[in-house]
């Protein structure tokens, strides 16, 4: 991943947030429903990448 891409402030040569190319790229989701998982995730005071994984452990938890 390019260097300037790889935090949470956005990257500096394409003027993407690294939370929306994970999201939308990466994992393949729609711009609504990453926006509606980084405003859930700043209700609970969380970062996106730490909502996503705390909803998927509430989801399927071990067994």
């Amino acid at each position: 991943m390019n260097k300037q891409c790889d935090n949470f402030k956005g990257c500096n040569s394409c003027g993407k947030s690294f939370i929306d190319e994970l999201l939308i790229t990466r994992l393949g989701f729609t711009r609504e429903q990453a926006e509606k998982i980084k405003i859930e995730a700043k209700k609970m005071g969380v970062d996106p990448v730490k909502w996503l994984r705390m909803k998927a452990t509430e989801d399927y938890p071990c067994s």
